[in-house]
C-alpha cells in the first residue's frame, strides 16, 4: 500500500503572542567540552551589538554593554541529537533589559536575534518574560517543568572570562541562578550575536503533520528553521518575486519516520520509493504531490515570505471558521489586549484588509457624520468609533482639516496607516496623526505617533456648534477636546445661567467655557495641572472672555483638597461639575474612581446651595455611576433625585451585542 503524508495548513484563531515550542532543526548545538577558546576580542570603541525597537536604534560597545546591570547564572544546552552540554557559569545582560533600552516589549512583540553569519532566531514575549521553554534535567536529559528562574541573557563572559571565538563575543544563553539547573534546546543558544530587533508578533498559525508519526509545524519553529543559517531556501517566480521558506521535502522529513530532527531525519530512500504528500489548505483546497517529484529539491518550498516580507493578507488572512469549517469572516489578532478584532463578516465577502477595505469603511462612516450634521470646515467629531464603524481597535477624531487616529495595539500600526490614508482620501483631510493608545499609554511620557499626509501645526482651533476650542493634535496622547462629551457640554446652557458654577477635573476648561458663555454668574475652574489651566484660559479668550475678570477663577489644586478648603471658607455653589478620570497618578496624587469618587461626591454635595445641581460623569465602563453617586449621597447623609442620564453621542456608535462599549455615563442629580 502506498504511504501518504498529510500536511494541513490552517490559520490559528488566537489572541496571544508567539509560543515556545521545540524547533525542527538543530541550530547552534554547542559542545560538551569546557575548554575555553581564544577570546573574541573587540576594540573597546567598536560596536558589538545593535538594538532596534519602537524608540529607534541603539548601538553598544562592549564597554557600554558591560556597564549595564549584569546577570550571572548557569546555562547549558541539549542538542537535537540528545547530547547535553552541562551548565557553565555565564555573565551577561538580561534580554529584557536590552529591549527596554529601545522601548521594551509587550505580548504583541517578538524579539529577533541575528548572528554575524546571518542565522536568526525569534523569541516570543512568553519565552523572555514567562520562562516558556522546553527544559531538561542536565543529568538525565529528561524533560522537566520549566523553572521560574530561567532567565534569557546575552552573555559576554564564561567562567569569568570573555567568550571565545567559537561562540562570542556575544551569545544568547538561558540559565538559572544556581549550578546544576535546567538546560534548554541548543537551537535557542545563538552564537555571534550582532543585532537584536523588537518585532511585531503577527497572527499565529500551524501546519498539522501526519505520516509515520504525527506532528505539527508552528510559526516560531517555521520562522527559525526558514532562516538563512538553518534550512532556509527560496524560489523566484516568472514575475521576479522571490518566495522564501523551508524546502517541502524537509517538512515531509519531520514525519516520514520516527526520526524527526537532525541529520538523517529525511528518509531519502523512502522518498525515492514513492509516497503521496497530500496538502490541505484552510479553505478546503487539496493538492497531492509525489514524493519523488520533490526529493532533495531546494526550490520547492513551504513559503512564509515573499520579496523579504511576510505574506500579505491576500495570501494569508486570519480567517474565522465555524465547527464545520465554514467561513465566519476576517479578524486581526490583538495579543496586546488578548482579543480578536473581527473586521469583516463572511457575508461581506472581504478577502483582504487592504486599501479598498478601509476606503469602504471610511466612506460609510463619513456618510453617517454628514447625515448627523457634524461635517464642517473647522468641525470636531468622531469619524471612526471602533466596532460601531466596523473597525474594532481603531478610533479617529476629526479636528478639521486634520484628524487623530488612535490605534489600540502596536501590532495594528500598519493597518492604521492604511486607515489614515483612506480618511485623507475619503474625508478630504490634509493629514492624520496616528497615535498608539496601547495599555498604559496614558501614563507614558512619550507617545508613539507618526503623521500620514501633511503634519498638523502644534495648535489648531476647531469649532463645536460655533464655539471655538484650541486643540493640540501633535502633542501627547490627548488633544484637549473629548468629542464624546459634545452633547453634554452644550446641554449645560439649560441650567447654568445666573448660577455659581464649579468645574472640577476641568482639564482644558471646555465645560467652563460653555458655562461662562451661557451667562453663569461665576465659574471656578479646578485642575491639578497648571499647564492645562493655561490652556483653559486660552479657550476663554477664543470665546471673547477675559479669564482675569472677577467672575472667573482658576485653581491648580487637587480637587478633593480644593473642596475641603472651600468648605472651611464657607463658600457654596449652585452647580458643581465633576468629570474625573477612571484612574490617575498625576504628581503623586493617585485617584481610583471606585475608591475615591463616592467621597468626592459627598464633599461636593455638602458645598451645594439649597436646590443646587450636581452634574456627574464617569468614563469607566465597569463602574456604575448611579451606584457611585448613591454611595456618595449616603456618606453626605443626603438623598437625591436623578433628573436625567446620558451617554455617548451618535457619532460614537456601538453594537447592540457589545453594551460594554457604551462606556460614558452622565447623570444630573438634585440632592435634597
Amino acid at each position: 500500500m502506498r504511504r501518504v503524508l498529510v500536511l494541513a495548513l490552517a490559520g490559528v484563531v488566537t489572541a496571544v503572542g508567539l509560543v515556545a515550542l521545540i524547533a525542527a532543526c538543530g541550530g547552534s548545538t554547542g559542545t560538551q567540552s569546557t575548554d575555553q577558546a581564544s577570546p573574541a576580542v573587540s576594540p573597546s570603541g567598536a560596536v558589538v551589538l545593535t538594538l532596534v525597537g519602537d524608540d529607534g536604534e541603539k548601538r553598544l560597545t562592549m564597554n557600554e554593554l558591560e556597564a549595564l546591570p549584569a546577570y550571572t547564572g548557569y546555562a547549558g544546552i541539549k542538542s537535537s541529537t540528545g547530547v547535553v552540554t552541562l551548565p557553565a557559569e555565564y555573565t551577561g545582560v538580561r534580554l529584557s533589559d536590552l529591549t527596554d533600552l529601545v522601548g521594551g516589549i509587550t505580548k504583541a512583540n517578538g524579539v529577533t536575534l541575528v548572528a554575524k553569519d546571518g542565522y536568526g532566531m525569534t523569541f516570543s514575549y512568553n519565552m523572555i518574560m514567562d520562562h516558556a521553554f522546553t527544559a531538561y534535567d542536565p543529568a538525565t536529559g529528561g524533560e522537566q517543568t520549566p523553572s521560574k528562574d530561567l532567565t534569557v541573557i546575552v552573555a559576554y563572559a564564561r567562567e569569568g572570562k570573555p567568550l571565545g571565538e567559537d561562540e562570542g563575543p556575544l551569545r544568547l544563553m538561558v540559565g538559572t541562578p544556581k549550578p546544576g539547573g535546567q538546560v534548554v534546546d541548543g537551537h535557542w543558544s545563538v552564537k555571534w550575536i550582532e543585532r537584536i530587533s523588537v518585532t511585531k508578533a503577527s497572527a499565529e498559525w500551524k501546519v498539522q503533520l501526519a505520516g509515520a508519526v504525527p506532528g505539527k509545524l508552528d510559526k516560531p519553529t517555521y520562522v527559525n528553521c526558514a532562516s538563512p543559517g538553518c534550512h532556509g531556501s527560496g524560489w523566484v517566480d516568472a514575475a521576479g518575486a522571490r518566495w522564501e521558506g523551508i524546502p517541502l521535502y524537509l517538512v515531509a522529513g519531520m514525519v516520514d519516520d520516527k526520526k524527526r530532527h537532525g541529520a538523517g531525519a529525511y528518509d531519502a530512500a523512502a522518498a525515492r520509493g514513492g509516497y503521496d504528500i497530500v496538502i490541505e489548505t484552510a479553505t478546503g483546497k487539496v493538492v497531492t504531490i509525489d514524493s519523488r517529484d520533490i526529493a532533495g529539491k531546494q526550490d520547492i518550498v513551504l513559503a512564509g515570505k515573499v520579496d523579504g516580507g511576510e505574506l500579505p493578507d491576500e495570501y494569508f488572512p486570519l480567517r474565522l471558521v465555524g465547527p464545520s469549517g465554514q467561513s465566519l469572516g476576517l479578524a486581526l489578532a490583538d495579543p496586546e489586549n488578548e482579543r480578536l478584532r473581527v473586521m469583516a463578516r463572511a457575508d461581506e465577502a472581504v478577502d483582504a484588509l487592504g486599501p479598498a477595505f478601509f476606503a469602504a469603511r471610511v466612506e460609510r462612516a463619513f456618510a453617517l457624520r454628514r447625515t448627523l450634521g457634524l461635517v464642517g470646515e473647522r468641525s470636531a467629531c468622531r469619524l471612526v468609533h471602533g466596532a460601531g464603524d466596523g473597525l474594532p481597535g481603531f478610533a479617529m477624531d476629526v479636528l478639521a482639516p486634520w484628524a487623530v487616529l488612535y490605534v489600540y495595539s502596536r501590532a495594528f500600526v500598519p493597518h492604521g496607516q492604511l486607515l489614515a490614508q483612506a480618511a485623507i482620501d475619503q474625508a478630504g483631510l490634509r493629514g492624520v496623526v496616528v497615535k498608539v493608545r496601547s495599555r498604559g499609554a496614558a501614563s507614558q511620557q512619550r507617545v508613539r505617533q507618526e503623521a500620514v499626509g501633511e503634519a498638523p501645526p502644534e495648535t489648531l482651533v476647531v469649532e463645536e456648534r460655533g464655539v471655538p476650542f484650541e486643540v493640540h493634535p501633535d502633542r501627547g496622547l490627548n488633544t484637549g477636546l473629548f468629542t464624546d462629551m459634545r452633547e453634554h457640554r452644550h446641554g449645560l446652557a439649560r441650567f447654568v445661567a445666573g448660577k455659581a458654577v464649579l468645574n472640577g477635573f476641568a482639564y482644558t476648561g471646555t465645560l467652563s467655557v460653555i458655562a461662562a458663555r451661557a451667562g453663569a454668574r461665576s465659574v471656578t475652574t479646578v485642575d491639578l495641572s497648571s499647564g492645562v489651566l493655561g490652556w483653559a484660559r486660552d479657550n476663554f479668550r477664543l470665546s471673547g472672555l477675559d479669564p482675569g475678570a472677577t467672575p472667573f477663577r482658576f485653581e491648580a489644586k487637587d480637587v478633593g483638597r480644593f473642596l475641603d478648603d472651600e468648605a472651611r471658607a464657607g463658600r457654596r455653589f449652585d452647580v458643581i461639575l465633576l468629570d474625573p478620570p477612571a484612574f490617575s497618578a498625576a504628581r503623586g496624587a493617585t485617584f481610583a474612581i471606585d475608591r475615591d469618587y463616592p467621597g468626592l461626591i459627598a464633599q461636593a454635595t455638602r458645598l451645594l446651595t439649597d436646590g443646587g445641581l450636581l452634574w456627574l460623569a464617569c468614563n469607566a465602563r465597569t463602574s456604575p455611576l448611579q451606584a457611585l453617586a448613591e454611595d456618595g449621597f449616603r456618606r453626605a447623609r443626603r438623598t437625591a433625585t436623578l433628573l436625567e442620564t446620558g451617554g455617548l453621542p451618535p457619532d460614537h456608535p456601538t453594537l447592540p451585542a457589545q453594551p460594554e462599549d457604551r462606556y460614558l455615563q452622565v447623570g444630573l442629580f438634585r440632592p435634597e
